[in-house]
This record gives structure tokens, C-alpha cells and sequence, in this order.
């Protein structure tokens, strides 16, 4: 929200606009952690020390879940009230303030935009639980939300502000694990939609959406994404196996499967339809399999940064390996590449492996 402290004593900036937008972030994993106790079954026997060791400090800093859920959730509806009107109805009144300069300029300017938030929230009205709360006004909207921080999560109850962000993190993958999550979408640039299931119709994607295995991912022209596997846990200090779709490109997350009792019985598979990817993954070894699929080649993928191109008009696959070894399989051979090579393989035949410039 607009710090109207800031306002009426003539130092605000445009860096007053909605200061609790950093909380609810951090906020929100109480709603995972709500799940894990209340909805979602634990079904591996021995889970890794690191995420028992984070769910169990949340646990512990919670002493009513439920209380904190609803917290966190009437928190975020007021987030979503305040972004709403400050980005539609009374932009002006916010561009106004930004724009004023002088005091008393910045005065009238805020005195608009309270009013002109007033109306708009009069015209849709928050909740019954928040109006109960205050909330039918910008100002009574502000010292609820303010309220709620202060005594609810900055204070002694539920203390989630110093790692709530980590915890957030830790907890999404863990609980990943237990939903059978294929995958994450941790950044989404332009037009890049998801086909749940690999039917029905292309659906917008949006930073934060799960995938499962057999979901389908696209991306248009000069868009982006970002997708990061399920697999942080599965040894130490291996990190997330992570695959950056390029633009004009289609994937397949065709299978995924992590085993935290055995490392060996962990299987990934990719189908690349067309496009260009980069995967970094490591942890992937032994009888783990971790695989990109084209037309007629595979690539096996363990402690690797790897770029791959596929045209399926021609059939055409060209690998550039930067870290790592990959084993690629064709229907004629299967050989090995190289950190530092690059090969492309054309309706199943391969070309003469070459050396390549360090990646940028």
C-alpha cells in the first residue's frame, strides 16, 4: 500500500507503493505447511534430513496452522484489493503523487487517490470478513493489513519474516516430492503456455504453476521459460535440475520419477518437439536416468550444462555440451560426448564431432 506516513509528513516516493508486497511471499508457505499436517499425506518413509529439518522449524514456530492460514489468506486478499485498484480505477491518482513536486502538491495528490480508492472499493466491496475488520476504506484497509503484520506474524505468534523465503522454497519442493510433481515454472518471459496432461487446450502459464509429468510446454516468439525439476533432494549439494526453453519451442515433460528411499530408481524424461533448451542437472548418475528425447536420438543427461537444438522438419538434433559427459543414443549407435563438443545427429545418422567456444 501507499505509506501514508510517508505521504503526510512530504517524504514519500514512488518506493512507498505497496511495502507489504515483499511479506506475502514469504508469508504464504504457512498455507504449505497447513497442507502438510492437515491435507497432504507424508508417504516416504526416511524424507531428506535438510527438508525435515525446515518443515520442522516451521512447525514449530506455528501455533494454531489454521489461525495462520486465514491470516495469510485475508492478508493476500488485501494485497489483491490493493494492486486491483491502484493498477486499474486509480492509476492516475498513484501516477499523480509520483508526479507531484512539492509538498503540498504530494499532499492534494494523496488526499485524490484516497478518495478515488474509496469510491472504487465502495463499488466492489472487500470481504465480510474483512469489512468486519475495518476494511472499507483505503485507510481502514491499511491499519487492518498493518494490524495483522504487527500482531500476528511480526510479533510473537507466528514469527515467519527472518527465513520465510527459504522455508518457501524447502517446503514447495518437499511437498513436490509427496504431490508427485513433475516440475516448477520459476520464470515465465512473454507467451508461454501449458496443455495439462497433453490434452485439451493450451492454457496461459504463470510463474509459480506445478507441472506434472506428461504436461506440455510452449513458448512464442521471443518468449522464455524457466522450468525447475523436483529433484533438489536427491543428493547432496546437486541443486534442482533446471531446463530454460527457448523461444518458438514445444517440451514434453513425458516422465519423471524421484525415489528418496533409492537414488538408483530415479527416471526423467523430456521430449523435445522442437525448439532449443539448455538443461543443467547434476546429481543424475549410476542407473538414474535423466534423458532428452528428439526424433530419432536420445541423450542421457547426468552432471551436465548441455544446449539442444531440434528441427523436426529435418529431423536434425545438434547437441553443444559445455559441462559434463552425455551418452547419445541413435538408431544406429550410441557414443559419447564430451565437455567442450558439440555433434548433430540428422534422421539418426550423426555427423563428426567438433570442438566448440566456452558458453557465454
Amino acid at each position: 500500500m501507499i505509506n501514508k506516513g510517508h505521504a503526510m509528513d512530504m517524504s514519500w516516493d514512488q518506493s512507498g507503493i505497496q511495502p507489504m508486497r515483499k511479506y506475502i511471499p514469504a508469508l504464504r508457505y504457512v498455507l504449505v505447511a497447513t497442507c502438510l499436517l492437515l491435507g497432504v499425506p507424508v508417504a516416504y518413509a526416511a524424507p531428506p534430513a535438510n527438508a525435515t529439518e525446515y518443515v520442522t522449524q516451521v512447525l514449530r514456530n506455528v501455533e494454531d496452522l489454521e489461525r495462520a492460514s486465514r491470516w495469510v489468506s485475508l492478508m493476500a486478499e488485501m494485497e489483491s484489493i490493493d494492486q486491483s485498484i491502484q493498477a486499474g480505477a486509480c492509476k492516475h491518482s498513484v501516477d499523480a503523487i509520483s508526479a507531484a513536486r512539492n509538498p503540498a502538491d504530494k499532499r492534494i495528490a494523496f488526499e485524490g487517490f484516497e478518495r478515488c480508492f474509496d469510491a472504487a472499493l465502495q463499488r466492489k466491496p472487500a470481504s465480510e470478513a474483512l469489512r468486519e475488520m475495518g476494511a472499507t476504506s483505503y485507510r481502514g484497509l491499511d491499519a487492518a493489513y498493518r494490524k495483522v503484520l504487527k500482531e500476528e506474524f511480526n510479533g510473537k505468534r507466528i514469527d515467519f519474516a527472518a527465513k520465510g523465503a527459504d522455508l518457501a522454497r524447502e517446503i514447495n519442493h518437499y511437498l513436490g516430492h509427496q504431490g508427485g510433481y513433475a516440475a516448477i515454472l520459476v520464470s515465465v518471459l512473454k507467451d508461454v503456455q501449458v496443455k495439462k496432461g497433453g490434452s485439451g487446450e493450451w492454457l496461459r502459464a504463470r510463474q509459480g504453476d506445478l507441472l506434472n509429468a506428461t504436461d506440455l510446454v510452449r513458448t512464442g516468439d521471443s518468449s522464455r521459460a524457466r522450468i525447475e525439476f523436483m529433484d533438489r533432494f536427491q543428493s547432496i549439494n546437486s541443486g534442482p535440475s533446471v531446463i530454460t526453453v527457448g523461444p518458438d519451442a514445444t517440451i514434453n515433460l513425458a516422465e519423471f520419477k524421484i525415489d528418496l528411499r533409492n537414488q538408483q530408481r530415479h527416471k526423467g524424461l523430456v521430449d523435445m518437439l522442437k525448439g532449443a533448451i539448455r538443461v543443467f542437472s547434476k546429481g543424475w548418475g549410476g542407473r538414474a536416468a535423466f534423458s532428452v528425447r528428439t526424433g530419432t536420438s536420445l541423450c542421457g543427461i547426468r552432471g551436465t550444462d548441455i544446449e539442444i537444438h531440434y528441427d523436426p522438419d529435418e529431423d536434425r538434433t545438434y547437441y553443444k555440451l559445455y559441462e559434463g559427459v552425455v551418452e547419445i543414443s541413435t538408431p544406429h549407435e550410441s557414443f559419447t560426448l564430451r565437455a567442450g563438443s558439440s555433434v548433430s545427429v540428422t534422421r539418426g545418422m550423426r555427423s563428426e564431432i567438433m570442438p566448440i567456444a566456452p558458453p557465454t
